[in-house]
């Protein structure tokens, strides 16, 4: 599975979501590219996305791992 952040290449911080929404270290993940896609027509134009085009957006790819921890394990 596939998921997207966006991150400003001269702070390295990412974006969070929302109009409004700033800059964090953590910030937020898409799961779909056409949902970031209406998140930038959504803030293009804003006055805290005048440098949108130099934004950069990162794709990560995520995997599903098991755990071997037993549901009857004492605690």
């Amino acid at each position: 599975m596939k998921a997207y952040k966006i991150r400003h290449p001269v702070t390295g911080l990412f974006k969070l979501g929302g109009r409004w929404g700033g800059w964090g270290y953590a910030g937020k993940t898409w799961a779909e590219l056409k949902h970031l896609r209406a998140h930038l027509t959504m803030v293009r134009g804003e006055w805290n996305a005048k440098d949108i085009d130099t934004w950069e957006i990162v794709e990560y790819e995520l995997t599903e791992q098991e755990n071997n921890i037993r549901k009857d394990a004492k605690r």
